[in-house]
């Protein structure tokens, strides 16, 4: 463990979205580091004796100021994440992303405590970018409701953060891929994960158009180490970060490292097609992204450690271990 993570031993720390994708490896990891955990969702949860937990809609101010009073750090994971609800309920969708960050910023302000609060938006804010890789200083031009949404999240916190008492951090994350005790809900994320456990099951990989759009695939580890630094680390400049792996990989080359890899380990020969893209897929799917992460390097010392590849061993072992449990 780092000096700086050994500042987390004892310290009071919530994390909203607790039980999603990206939160439920985060609670274990800021657990391992010896923070108390405050979980915080929405939904009615079994609960552990390891941490506490609040049933909240930060939409709600109230709410806000029963998670902001006892706790020095709050990583924001609770939000929408699907562009086509985004697009069919704009209203709603604004709503959801800049209602909790703005509660959690008045509270702060109320209570005079100050607040680290570290959110999670996406890279998808840049929209299209033909200069690569993505530096913090890309033109901000997001191309659909949703990233327009998160756009705005962003800004939010960022006044608040010139503003009042809290320090605001946002870390745009590309795409994220990895084992995790929960899983995404929604069919547009998570793709390498989709598509390794699908693939395990005797299903075959679908292509759309070319798949020569590029995508950076981060680990969840490395993503959640990166919140865990972004949360206790001095910070004086910039508050937006890139949280990617830096290598940019073409859809149908990880398409294709699924397969060969799941072959190399099982023997199974996994098939590949491709389809057209579809009428009605949204123009943000064929961009190309590739980050450049050197920002959160020299702020906090981050670096992604964990490959596509081993990555995708990792995700094959543990379809095998789940399988091997349960039959």
């Amino acid at each position: 463990m780092s000096d700086l993570l050994s500042k987390y031993d004892s310290l009071n720390v919530a994390v909203t979205g607790a039980f999603g994708y990206i939160g439920s490896q985060l609670v274990k990891r800021l657990t391992f580091l010896g923070a108390n955990v405050l979980k915080v969702s929405r939904q009615n949860v079994s609960i552990d004796e390891r941490h506490s937990f609040i049933k909240s809609d930060l939409k709600n101010q109230i709410d806000a100021i029963k998670v902001i009073e006892n706790v020095n750090v709050v990583f924001h994971l609770a939000s929408n994440t699907s562009l086509a609800d985004a697009e069919h309920h704009p209203i709603a969708s604004l709503t959801e992303a800049i209602g909790p960050i703005t509660n959690l910023c008045m509270a702060a302000s109320k209570l005079s405590k100050p607040i680290r609060i570290v959110h999670a938006s996406t890279a998808t804010v840049y929209g299209y970018t033909p200069n690569l890789p993505v530096s913090e200083s890309t033109l901000l031009a997001p191309i659909s409701i949703y990233d327009l949404h998160k756009l705005f999240a962003e800004q939010t916190l960022n006044f608040y953060t010139t503003t009042r008492i809290i320090q605001g951090v946002n870390l745009r994350l590309s795409n994220v891929f990895g084992r995790s005790t929960s899983t995404h809900t929604v069919p547009s994320r998570g793709i390498i994960n989709k598509l390794t456990t699908s693939a395990l099951k005797g299903q075959p990989i679908t292509t759309f158009g070319d798949g020569n759009q590029l995508r950076d695939f981060v680990h969840i580890n490395d993503v959640v180490e990166a919140f865990c630094l972004a949360g206790i680390a001095e910070i004086d400049g910039p508050t937006d970060f890139n949280v990617g792996s830096g290598v940019g990989t073409m859809v149908h080359e990880a398409h294709r490292l699924i397969k060969e890899t799941i072959f190399e380990a099982t023997r199974q020969i996994v098939e590949i097609s491709s389809v057209p893209f579809p009428i009605d897929g949204h123009p943000i799917e064929l961009r190309d992204y590739v980050a450049d992460f050197s920002l959160m390097n020299r702020t906090f010392g981050w670096q992604p450690h964990v490959s596509l590849k081993s990555g995708i061993e990792d995700l094959i072992d543990a379809n095998v271990e789940k399988n091997w449990r349960y039959n």
